[in-house]
């Protein structure tokens, strides 16, 4: 068996995975998760960046920050996205 004593990442490929059209279906999907653990009045935004993919879950509803400021929410929903 072989083994590996070295790896060097490039940075630009690095860049390109972390941009990559899966790495952001899979960041959606984790964000869907977690707004669906959270409740109703949550929305998942998505987008592509200079260096990255990115989702947000936010409260869509004065009800639903009320939620979040008082019970995190949200906060709690993170382990959704295990």
């Amino acid at each position: 068996m072989s083994t590996i004593d070295k790896v060097t990442l490039s940075g630009e490929g690095v860049r390109q995975l972390l941009r990559s059209k899966d790495v952001a279906k899979h960041l959606e999907r984790l964000g869907r998760r977690i707004a669906s653990a959270a409740g109703p009045e949550h929305e998942v935004t998505s987008t592509v960046g200079v260096n990255r993919a990115r989702v947000t879950v936010a409260t869509t509803t004065g009800k639903a920050y009320g939620r979040e400021l008082h019970n995190h929410t949200l906060t709690q929903a993170l382990d959704a996205a295990r």
